[in-house]
This record gives structure tokens, C-alpha cells and sequence, in this order.
């Protein structure tokens, strides 16, 4: 009934559409990996733990293979160094429960994400929200059980994200607009918890986590998924790039975006403590003052 309305008030809204969905795409310049590479190393990334989000489906015209691609990413890397990426899993139920096969749970984070979880000698880290898969002498410690450090988020101290800063290690997001995907965003808020100024933050979820073909029920937090609609994406990315702790670029139409991810967390700790951004409009958290006697 609502489209119906909305097609009644535009009369031609089918044939925009229409002729938007049937437009040309662009010609895009093919790319080739000595291209990218370059793009990548003269925003200073390189030799450090790196943490990757990519989006192959975003990299259309570059003249690579996917394995090609991850070879690339590890000499970025360097040697000691160690490769991540996020591999969330796909959001599945079983008796009712989230279920998380740390071995077996394919991830839905792209290709590329994918193949590195495939790769030999890769360790994927056990918690079942935003799970990372890493390759490098660092994997271990940073595909740890982190819980109790965190105190049950996924993001928190302890977490691969928080210990990428730790470490001193780098974010590359190949493909797509940083903003949609850094996961860094998250982090301050599970590292102040009560002192997050966002009141009613979290949501309590029960996952069903096999690893080692043992099962075992896991309690964690999670951010509401109604928060997501309170995110001030554009705003908050203009404040990165001002911040010059986000460093972006394309390269013939593939977008492309480095940062070292602890000036990136002492950047926004302090702001997500004060005005919670880059979540907006929400109900904020009351404060108990304590008056002396």
C-alpha cells in the first residue's frame, strides 16, 4: 500500500527506475596490482600487523586474482608481521541458538576475507561476534579467548581490534568507503562501557560456539541492532579525514583507505566518551552524582 501511494504521487517513479537500473555503467580503466600497491604504500601502510577489509565485488576492474591479491597483502604486511580480517560468520540458528563453528563457519565478509580464513596456518579467533582470521606470528594472541578481558563485547579490551592499537598495527579497507565498514568505530564504546554516554547500548545473546568439535554455550553483549540507525556516517566521516588520523585515495575508481589504528582509538575515545558520535539521537545515559558530606 505504501509503494502504491509513493507510485501515485510520482507518476513516472517506475520509468526512472527503470532507466536507472538499464544505465551503462561507466568504463572503468583496468588496474593492475603494481598500481594498487603503490596507491596503498603512499598512505604509509606497510611493516606493521595489518587489518584488512575488502571488497572484491568492489574491485571490479583490477586485473588480478584473489590469490594474487592476499600474496600482495602479505608482503605489504611484511615479514613478522602478521595478516587479519574480519570473518564474521553467517547469522544461523540451530535448536534456536546462534550457532559459530570457529573451524567450519564460512565467513560473509567478502572474498578475499574468505581466502585468508582458508589459508594454511590461519587461526580465527573464537568469539562469535565479528571473529577475526589471522596468519603471522601474532595470530595466536590475537585469536585468543578474550572474554573476561572484555567483559563479554566483542570489541573491548582484549579483543583483535583494541590489540591491533596495542601493537601498534595498521587498517587497510580496499574497495569500498571506510565509513561503511571500520570496525574500529566500535571499539570505544565496549572499552567504556558505563562510561559510554549511550544508555540502553547492548542486547544479551546466547551463541552456541563448536570449536575443536566441542560445544560450548557462550553469554555475550551485543550492540542493539536498532543503533544502527542512529549512526552520523557522513559527519562523523568528515571529522576522520579532518582528524588526518584516516588517510583515503582512489585509484581509477577503487577507493582506498589507511590508518594506524592507535592514533585512530586515542582520536576516538575521548569524542565517543563525550558526545557518543558517531551514534546520534539516542537517549543518554543518566549520571549519578554524588554530593559530599
Amino acid at each position: 500500500m505504501a509503494g502504491r501511494h509513493v507510485v501515485e504521487r510520482i507518476p513516472d517513479l517506475r520509468g526512472r527506475v527503470t532507466r536507472w537500473v538499464r544505465k551503462q555503467k561507466p568504463h572503468l580503466e583496468p588496474v593492475s596490482l603494481g598500481e594498487l600497491e603503490r596507491g596503498i604504500r603512499s598512505l604509509g601502510i606497510g611493516g606493521r600487523d595489518l587489518l584488512v577489509h575488502a571488497s572484491w565485488d568492489g574491485m571490479p576492474h583490477l586485473t588480478a586474482k584473489p590469490s594474487e591479491m592476499l600474496r600482495l597483502l602479505f608482503e605489504i604486511a611484511g615479514d613478522g608481521s602478521t595478516l587479519l580480517m574480519p570473518t564474521h560468520p553467517p547469522e544461523v540458528q540451530r535448536d534456536g541458538v546462534w550457532y559459530y563453528d570457529v573451524e567450519r563457519s564460512i565467513s560473509r565478509m567478502g572474498l578475499l576475507s574468505e581466502c585468508l580464513r582458508r589459508t594454511p596456518g590461519a587461526r580465527r579467533s573464537p568469539f562469535p561476534v565479528a571473529p577475526v582470521s589471522a596468519v603471522g606470528p601474532g595470530a595466536a594472541d590475537y585469536t585468543r579467548d578474550y572474554r573476561g578481558q572484555s567483559k563479554g563485547t566483542p570489541w573491548g579490551l582484549g579483543s583483535p581490534y583494541w590489540e591491533l592499537g596495542e601493537q601498534s598495527g595498521q587498517v587497510l579497507v580496499l574497495g569500498i568507503d571506510f565509513i561503511r565498514t571500520l570496525t574500529l568505530m566500535h571499539c570505544a564504546f565496549d572499552v567504556l562501557l558505563d562510561e559510554s554516554p549511550i544508555d540502553d547500548f547492548y542486547e544479551d545473546v546466547t551463541f552456541t560456539v563448536v570449536q575443536g568439535g566441542r560445544a560450548e554455550r557462550w553469554n555475550v553483549l551485543r550492540q542493539r541492532r536498532e543503533m544502527e540507525r542512529q549512526l552520523a556516517t557522513l559527519a562523523f566521516r568528515r571529522m576522520a579525514i579532518r582528524s588526518g588520523t584516516v588517510r583515503v585515495l582512489s585509484i581509477k575508481g577503487i577507493p582506498i583507505c589507511g590508518l594506524d589504528a592507535r592514533a585512530f582509538l586515542d582520536w576516538h575515545l575521548p569524542i565517543a566518551r563525550k558526545t557518543g558520535l558517531p551514534y546520534w539521537g539516542f537517549r543518554r545515559r543518566k549520571r549519578t552524582q554524588v554530593r559530599a558530606g
